[in-house]
């Protein structure tokens, strides 16, 4: 039976007698005169002839009907449970036995592609299935909540109080949302606050009438909120963290040493040859590795920062600008990702691999890692992700001729201070204009100081010139490390020290009492703080051959100060997706802190011998010969940036062995309990992402459906209870529509003619009734 959204008004053939009502009102037909005028009093109801209706159904009957609405529990309580606990399908929403592996490795490229084809193909078909699974769920709660409505219904109804009769239908009407807006069920509503009357059966009208209200919207709501539960999602998920690493220490600031991966890394090399500093044996795999990187690079004139191979994956560099926490920028950061963490990253790929190959346990490449990686091979796609460190650099270059550029002031015998005149931090193309000011820059140099001072060098053999028959000249690599360093804006110096501390090519006279401490001290807040502290300089000199017009001496000047921080590696292992198998670092970090770096570091990346030799004939050692050629036949009297015309040779030959130089460094990891985490030493883990089908409480949506599916079982175990507590029979509409037909009236509507509000107020009470022609329960007046 389908109720109308709202009730039909009532017409002016109908007659009505009034009976006492709720006494929101008087009923004025039932007054002392109209009882004298002839009129029958009201009949009064003999409640033991017509006992209220419960107790009819029998016992199989009533198990019968309430298992079947506690059977909803069953289902609902599965949906719960796995969207709760996060169940994962797998790579298809339709993966029986959980066995729906992608084979992304397979040697027939088509494979996965058709495997991807029939697995979306299964999960359309299942999800169309289970959208009819949803809607018998919200079809079979609806009727548990009807005969809910129905049990409370005749409950009240047998009452000697009775229930207004505009709510006698609820059990057929409460779920309707139309029915909500009906005027008349909010005016039939008796006043609450009455003094007189009835006051307890008024409140439990509004109870009533409440509560259907609410049901109606839960029965409403129970279709999506068991859709949401019951279809499962594409998403991403995390694994668990697996393979905990706490950091013990950065190991940048001493040479590189044996029994570290860079030494493992370089299978030429032997104990004697890499303590003596002999790096020329890494030229397999690490110049071929710096060369190509920098003839990608070349390559793509920068756009993409080349591509750099370490085992199985490869990876580039990228950059950020420093920013401060009110949002200010102060530099320009190149991060350079670590080899280490690649390697690592090669065993994950290779171990995928393995997995997706079926290779047993005990034929496993890396045995011990199987079982974590056994969730990563039934997935639609997924990215492999470690935690670890990042080197970032602010690095900068800048020129001079004749030498002109440079001075020593020699303080004492183990100190001085080396000084460049033009550093210009705004040059084209290291520092991509993030910064402007032309300084005199100015460092320590020397073991007195009080730092692990270090500083070695090499030489790159000149270039034969076939056209000239004639060997271009050698240049020189110096590279020094230094704990400070000072910039002079403009060669200003600072308030009160001495313009004769820095004599030029001389010794400093120590009667004046220069504050060194003051000079190199780093002022947090300046503009040039990001390059004061840790600086490694490099410095590139060659005597040109002699011309008019042209410089005797060019001197081609880096420096970078490097930076610790950490990050997410991430890799994404599949060969259709990630054709290059490349590693990506997509949540770069933006500051750091300043670490010492070694110079050997540096001699080790080009692979050459400390004050050792490379032959001109390696393509990175021609790029910069090239470079200073073009650089020495520059107009350089009247160029305003001669490095410009030498741009981007020099931005690769300057900037690729700086990130070469970092993606080296060693750090040490510690798997045990014995370095206490904390924020110096901090704890890496492997984990990963996974895009799967599973269910879960990925959306505000879900959260709303696990509400609404608990109110519902709350009200199905509410319903079952009272079905075994209140046997009655079922009474169909047709049979209440008998009963009313049945009903002698005895002038309960007196009075009330037109009144809409006053008849959908009149009470009455059901009762059972053994003799009744056509209906087995009728309709009394209330008292």
């Amino acid at each position: 039976m389908t109720a109308l959204p709202f009730k039909p008004h009532f017409s002016d053939n109908t007659a009505y007698v009034g009976v006492p009502s709720y006494g929101d009102e008087p009923s004025p037909g039932l007054s002392d005169d109209y009882y004298k005028q002839g009129h029958a009093p009201p009949q009064q109801i003999d409640l033991q002839h017509h006992p209220q209706i419960t107790g009819h159904r029998s016992w199989w009957k009533t198990l019968l009907t309430q298992g079947f609405s506690a059977l909803w529990l069953a289902p609902v309580g599965v949906l719960l449970y796995l969207n709760l606990h996060g169940h994962v399908i797998g790579a298809s929403a339709w993966c029986p036995g959980g066995k729906c592996y992608p084979q992304m490795f397979d040697s027939v490229s088509s494979v996965p592609q058709v495997l991807a084809a029939e697995h979306d193909h299964d999960t359309h078909n299942l999800l169309g299935a289970l959208q009819l699974v949803a809607k018998a769920l919200e079809v079979w709660f609806i009727l548990i909540a009807s005969w809910l409505v129905y049990l409370i219904t005749m409950f009240l109804a047998g009452r000697k109080s009775g229930l207004p009769i505009a709510y006698i239908t609820r059990p057929v009407e409460f779920s309707e949302l139309a029915g909500v807006l009906d005027p008349l069920l909010w005016r039939t509503l008796p006043k609450p606050f009455r003094k007189d009357g009835p006051k307890k059966a008024r409140l439990r009208v509004w109870i009533f009438v409440g509560f259907t209200v609410g049901l109606g919207l839960l029965c409403n709501l129970m279709g999506p909120a068991t859709a949401v539960l019951v279809l499962p999602t594409l998403q991403w998920r995390d694994t668990e963290k697996v393979e905990p690493y706490t950091l013990v220490s950065i190991d940048s600031a001493s040479a590189p040493v044996v029994g570290t991966y860079a030494y493992y890394s370089a299978p030429y090399c032997t104990e004697e040859l890499w303590s003596n500093g002999n790096y020329s044996c890494t030229y397999n795999p690490w110049a071929t590795a710096m060369d190509s990187w920098i003839q990608s690079y070349m390559s793509s004139q920068g756009a993409w920062n080349g591509i750099a191979q370490q085992d199985m994956v490869s990876f580039a560099f990228n950059s950020t600008s420093w920013t401060y926490d009110d949002g200010s920028v102060s530099d320009y950061l190149y991060w350079a990702p670590s080899r280490i963490m690649m390697r690592y990253l090669s065993v994950d790929y290779l171990s995928i691999q393995n997995m997706s190959w079926g290779i047993p346990k005990n034929e496993f490449a890396f045995p011990q890692y199987y079982d974590s990686f056994i969730p990563l091979n039934n997935t639609v796609q997924l990215n492999v992700e470690r935690e670890g460190p990042i080197f970032g650099v602010a690095a900068n270059m800048w020129l001079g001729y004749d030498n002109k550029t440079f001075w020593d002031s020699q303080i004492d015998d183990n100190r001085a201070v080396r000084c460049w005149n033009d550093y210009n931090v705004g040059n084209t193309p290291l520092a991509r204009d993030i910064m402007t000011g032309n300084y005199t820059k100015c460092v320590q140099w020397g073991s007195g100081w009080g730092y692990d001072y270090q500083t070695t060098g090499f030489t790159i053999e000149g270039m034969y010139k076939s056209w000239a028959d004639v060997f271009g000249p050698d240049l020189k690599f110096d590279i020094w490390n230094s704990a400070r360093a000072a910039f002079l804006p403009n060669g200003t110096m600072p308030d009160g020290f001495p313009v004769d501390c820095l004599p030029v090519g001389e010794v400093v006279d120590t009667s004046l009492n220069c504050d060194w401490d003051k000079f190199f001290a780093v002022d947090e807040k300046s503009a040039m703080a990001t390059r004061s502290s840790m600086v490694n300089t490099i410095q590139i000199s060659a005597n040109m051959e002699p011309a008019d017009g042209h410089p005797t001496t060019i001197d081609l000047m880096f420096d970078f100060v490097t930076y610790v921080n950490y990050t997410s590696y991430s890799l994404d292992p599949s060969p259709q997706s990630n054709p290059l198998i490349q590693v990506t670092t997509p949540d770069l970090p933006m500051s750091g802190k300043a670490i010492e770096v070694s110079p050997a570091w540096t001699i080790a990346a080009w692979s050459v011998d400390i004050d050792g030799l490379i032959r001109a004939n390696r393509s990175s050692t021609l790029s910069i010969l090239q470079a200073f050629d073009t650089l020495w036949e520059t107009d350089y009297y009247n160029s305003v940036d001669p490095l410009l015309a030498s741009y981007p040779t020099i931005d690769y030959i300057g900037l690729l062995p700086i990130i070469q130089t970092l993606s080296l460094l060693e750090f040490t990891m510690d798997n045990t309990t014995a370095t206490k985490v904390d924020a110096d030493h901090p704890q890496f883990h492997r984990s990963a992402r996974i895009n799967v089908w599973a269910y879960g409480m990925s959306s505000r949506t879900s959260w709303l459906g696990v509400a609404v599916a608990l109110l519902g079982v709350l009200t199905v175990v509410f319903q079952t209870l009272l079905g075994v507590i209140d046997r009655r029979r079922y009474r169909s509409p047709t049979e209440l529509l008998v009963a009313a037909l049945e009903h002698s009236p005895s002038e309960e509507f007196h009075g009330k003619s037109h009144d809409e509000r006053a008849i959908a107020r009149t009470p009455f009470t059901v009762r059972d009734h053994a003799h009744g022609h056509a209906s087995s329960f009728k309709f009394e007046r209330s008292v």
